[in-house]
């Protein structure tokens, strides 16, 4: 039971819902809701990858990173290893400073917004596959059973198939311009913060979220085809073994500490090197790296890009059409006036620029 669940059973609390629900009427729902979010933001859960065991994951890695680097060539000392792991140029940046601003609120629209109207979820996805199979072939007659194997199978090809869903979703919001134009709010980051991982336009985030919900539903309702009691995933702290394992490096990918995974392994597994690549405005890193969990889909598809040594990467977006998204405000209008202008300019015939020419 959360500390929110059991402030719920209180008296106190209790009476002061009851006096919220009749000051407000039909406004307490969304105020509640709000509320509910504003503390998610606050007090992230093991589901968000800025949870506290993560960063300090992340920071702990940071830290072996440094000490791998730099105890051979030299001594090491608290206020090195900490300028290395939260450098001031990086952290006070201004595009960091608007990074910080828009996470608050790009979490209550998520929430009010793009969760709101995504009428489809893995869940009712799930639910349509598994009556549609069940109308194509009929009920299965015996059930398989639930096993360990099973479960490992289920939580594989889950994640795996989530990780398909992002891989469209971000392949066409670099590929497709008027999608180009919303995610430009991501890459006009000029420094990388676990908190830039925030950064998404809410057309960006409901485009991501509705092709993960489309391919993770597909294979719950595959599996609850089969197995007619449920499949339940392998999990840790209520999150899938896979995800949290990731999760334990998902905040590099997303900061200034290189870490590759190696030559192989990185055509297997997504390293944070390979997203800090996916920013770059470098030539030979325009449209590369589009994963998230897994490298499959970027072998498939021709956009891999391994490094074998750590590379010099400057952020942001070519021509520094970055510096025109500094503030929470732009980053919010700015890419519907475009996209806007880019749908008329298209509807006049007017050749549109592609993707590839100016992002990063």
């Amino acid at each position: 039971m959360t500390w929110l669940e059991i402030l719920e059973h209180t008296p106190k609390r209790s009476e002061l819902n009851d006096i919220l629900r009749d000051s407000l009427g039909p406004f307490y729902a969304p105020f509640y809701k709000l509320f509910v979010i504003l503390r998610s933001s606050v007090l992230p859960g093991p589901t968000a990858e800025i949870y506290w065991l993560y960063l300090l994951s992340a920071l702990a890695i940071g830290l072996g990173v440094y000490v791998w680097q730099h105890s051979k060539t030299r001594g090491l000392s608290l206020n090195e290893l900490l300028g290395f792991c939260l450098p001031r140029h990086i952290y006070a940046h201004k595009s960091a400073i608007v990074d910080y601003k828009y996470y608050f609120l790009s979490k209550i629209l998520h929430g009010l917004f793009v969760v709101g109207f995504l009428l489809i979820s893995t869940a009712l996805i799930g639910g349509y596959c598994k009556s549609l199979l069940q109308q194509i072939f009929g009920p299965v007659e015996s059930q398989l059973e639930a096993g360990l194997s099973a479960k490992c199978i289920y939580t594989v090809l889950l994640v795996l198939a989530v990780d398909v869903g992002y891989f469209i979703a971000h392949y066409l919001e670099h590929k497709v311009p008027f999608f180009w134009e919303f995610h430009k709010v991501h890459h006009s980051a000029e420094v990388l913060t676990p908190i830039t991982n925030y950064r998404l336009h809410p057309m960006d985030d409901f485009l991501q979220c509705f092709f993960m919900n489309l391919f993770g539903g597909a294979v719950i309702g595959i599996f609850g085809y089969f197995f007619y009691n449920g499949l339940e995933t392998i999990t840790i702290l209520n999150v899938s073994v896979i995800i949290l394992t990731h999760n334990i490096t998902a905040n590099l990918r997303h900061s200034h500490i290189w870490l590759s995974y190696g030559w192989a392994l990185s055509h297997v597994f997504y390293s944070p090197a390979m997203h800090q690549i996916h920013h770059s405005i470098a030539e030979r890193h325009l449209d590369k790296n589009f994963g998230r969990v897994f490298s499959f889909c970027d072998y498939l598809a021709g956009t891999l890009y391994v490094p074998r040594e750590q590379e010099d990467i400057k952020w942001g977006l070519r021509n520094q059409e970055h510096t025109e998204y500094s503030s929470v405000w732009l980053l919010l209008v700015l890419p519907v006036k475009k996209a806007a202008r880019l749908a008329i300019s298209s509807r006049l015939k007017t050749p549109a620029v592609s993707s590839s020419t100016c992002n990063g």
